[in-house]
């Protein structure tokens, strides 16, 4: 989802779009996530961005915040909120944490610029506790609306030339990409849309219409 603005450079547009909140976070879905969950559970936010995910973690009562990314997109206001900060490139090193050691991991809007998601994957349920709970959240390649728009052009949403996702998950590929340690518990969708001329959209927040015309959709899962 990176920002194709003119006259801007792939390192500004990517800084840009780090600095936007997940979709996940706008509608809510953090809070419904984390609703039941002990205020000492230790949390790991892989792509942590701009911080926006610690700093409703922190208003909520959470502490024990484990952030990492390649380089550090963290606002100003927001360095120091996560107690730990590491700056590693997740599709090939190892997360400096021991196994089964973090209740949580978070990978919001992040798989899809990886060149090796799978690396990230098996990091991430390395180090969760049996019974720990994955979230993630990545683009619908497989929805109605980017079905019809590979009919026609040959390419889906959110894979342009200009941003920088790399990782394209079909459902079959989701589905390996758990493996036999992930059991999925749920899954989400953003809100659906059309787009209409003079940059109008008719918009689908429930039901079938939602998910046909969703363009990203997150999992909850539960490491076996």
């Amino acid at each position: 989802m990176g920002l194709a603005l003119k006259g801007t450079t792939f390192a500004e547009r990517r800084k840009m779009h780090m600095a936007q909140p997940s979709w996940c976070l706008r509608d809510g879905l953090l809070e419904t996530w984390m609703r039941d969950k002990s205020k000492h559970s230790r949390i790991l936010d892989i792509g942590a961005g701009s911080g926006e995910t610690e700093r409703r973690l922190v208003q909520a009562g959470f502490e024990n915040i484990i952030a990492i990314d390649l380089e550090s997109y963290l606002d100003t206001d927001f360095i120091g909120i996560a107690p730990e900060l590491h700056l590693l490139d997740v599709s090939k090193e190892i997360i400096p944490l021991e196994d089964a050691s973090v209740d949580v991991v978070f990978l919001l809007q992040m798989l899809e610029h990886l060149e090796n998601p799978w690396h990230c994957i098996r990091e991430a349920v390395r180090v969760t506790k049996k019974g720990g709970d994955v979230f993630f959240a990545i683009p619908f390649s497989t929805s109605f609306v980017n079905r019809v728009k590979y009919l026609l052009t040959g390419d889906v949403e959110s894979y342009s030339a200009k941003n920088n996702h790399v990782a394209l998950f079909s459902e079959g590929l989701v589905t390996k990409l758990l493996g036999d340690q992930l059991m999925e518990v749920d899954r989400y969708y953003s809100e659906g849309f059309i787009r209409l001329p003079f940059h109008k959209k008719i918009r689908f927040r429930r039901g079938l219409l939602k998910r046909m015309f969703s363009r990203k959709i997150a999992f909850h899962l539960k490491k076996c």
